[in-house]
């Protein structure tokens, strides 16, 4: 079972995302008990924007490893891309949890905050990220130098979000923001599984 999450691993370097998956899907195939290969998968599908197969991928490793702070994160950023940012704000909590050192679980509640407007918490977290990981830091300084009034939506600065009219005439810096945090959280989770 790890030899072939080994060569699903190789096959995504490649950018061969199907293989990888097939792959991956073998490797549970002969032991369905295998968490990294659920992980494996949910990142995958998320990266690929399969949000829905992501969180089932993340929620079937979680029945197995329920404390694992990669399957957490995993599960947050897919229900953050579904815009379940409830859901996804308790995950962030446990994923912290879990583990208070990552920095992707910081980013992850970060996100949550921002689309449910909270942009204070938004703001504390990507700083907290930024912290544990310089990877943020730019991300956390997009987001300080954004003069938005504390009611504003914020969403723009997210991939993916629809934003409103008074959003799109924001700074087209802010938009970095949501991209750093991001991809900067499906490439961290991912090579935490390599």
């Amino acid at each position: 079972s790890n030899q072939k999450l080994d060569e699903a691993r190789n096959a995504m370097a490649l950018g061969d995302f199907q293989r990888a998956i097939a792959l991956a899907q073998q490797a549970l195939e002969l032991n369905p008990n295998n968490a990294a290969a659920h992980g494996f998968l949910s990142a995958i599908y998320a990266r690929q924007g399969d949000y829905r197969r992501s969180l089932g991928s993340a929620n079937a490793g979680l029945a197995l490893a329920p404390r694992d702070g990669a399957l957490l994160n995993f599960k947050a950023f897919a229900q953050n891309r579904a815009k379940q940012y409830n859901d996804a704000l308790e995950t962030s909590n446990h994923a912290i949890e879990a583990d208070a050192r990552n920095p992707y679980s910081y980013a992850n509640r970060a996100y949550a905050n921002g689309g449910l407007g909270y942009r204070d918490e938004m703001l504390s977290d990507i700083n907290r990220a930024a912290a544990i990981d310089p990877s943020f830091q730019k991300a956390a300084a997009d987001a300080a130098a954004l003069q938005l009034p504390s009611n504003a939506d914020i969403l723009f600065m997210f991939p993916g979000e629809n934003p409103d009219p008074v959003a799109q005439s924001a700074p087209a810096r802010g938009k970095s923001f949501g991209v750093v945090v991001g991809a900067g959280i499906i490439g961290g989770l991912l090579l935490a599984l390599g």
